[in-house]
């Protein structure tokens, strides 16, 4: 049951072009729209407790205006493999673990025979499929992921290190009033939660305010990054593109890593698989 991956994540979706009023698929198509709506609709909630069709769901909404025959084909196939494969988030399972406070020092994703229970998550940003970024983002708590972030960014970025930010800063709005809410819960909340970010530009520029050098559109975006280490909400962490357990929700992964990152988001039994490395080149021939 853990051994297949969202289909169709190669398919090319177009908006839709509804047939004027009085041709036959006038409304026929307007049915299919509706369906659609609702099939997108129904997935959004789905994915709160199914996050591995998140970064699926958010693509099919960009056309939530106005979609076409490829998008009701494509929600039916989030649908049907989740009928086939319902893998949901887990949440304990370590008996060892007697409360949700962060270790110190905090375990690093994906250490062999242990992992990090307490409130910590990962940020990540990629490129769209228009101008705009898309924003990714996983929090972490008892094991489980318990908020799962894939949208796209309002405005277009000059760069990636702008996308990483604007992602990075949705992040932190989500994980503050977490933060706050497992303190009332008397979960204390004094060390910062490990935050991981695989750009270390990002990183660099969330832990000085004299960092960045850039235009005041992305100091006023940094400055969120800055409030929260300062204040002690947030530890931005450097992490290699592929311990990065946020990276599903912004980007097409083949099947290896994806897999790796579900097993250790959804918290399921035993270590995690270890690292797909690529094959070496072979050496060309000469002559």
């Amino acid at each position: 049951m853990y051994s297949a991956r969202v289909p169709g994540r190669e398919s090319e979706l177009t908006a839709g072009e509804v047939p004027p009023v009085g041709h036959p698929d006038h409304m026929p198509y307007l049915q299919m729209q509706t369906e659609t709506r609702s099939m997108l609709g129904v997935l959004i909630w789905l994915s709160i407790a199914y996050p591995q069709v998140a970064f699926d769901t958010n693509r099919g909404c960009a056309f939530m205006a106005s979609p076409s025959w490829s998008v009701n084909r494509y929600a039916k196939h989030i649908i049907m493999h989740l009928v086939k494969y319902p893998v949901p988030v887990t949440w304990g399972g370590n008996k060892n673990i007697k409360n949700l406070v962060l270790a110190q020092p905090t375990i690093k994703p994906y250490t062999p025979g242990a992992k990090e229970f307490g409130l910590h998550c990962a940020t990540d940003a990629a490129p769209g499929d228009q101008a705009r970024g898309l924003t990714g983002g996983v929090i972490m708590l008892a094991g489980g992921v318990i908020d799962t972030i894939s949208t796209r960014q309002h405005l277009a970025g000059p760069d990636t290190h702008s996308l990483e930010v604007v992602a990075a800063g949705t992040v932190m709005h989500h994980l503050v009033p977490l933060r706050g809410l497992l303190q009332e819960a008397r979960v204390p909340q004094v060390a910062a939660s490990p935050t991981y970010i695989d750009s270390a530009s990002t990183v660099f520029v969330a832990k000085g305010r004299a960092a960045p050098k850039k235009s005041a559109w992305i100091r006023r975006r940094v400055e969120v990054l800055n409030d929260n280490f300062e204040e002690g909400e947030a530890d931005p962490i450097a992490i290699e593109d592929p311990d990065n357990f946020a990276d599903p929700q912004t980007k097409r992964l083949t099947y290896k890593p994806w897999e790796r990152h579900r097993h250790y988001t959804h918290n399921l039994p035993g270590d995690p698989p270890g690292r797909a490395e690529k094959a070496p080149k072979k050496p060309m021939k000469s002559g």
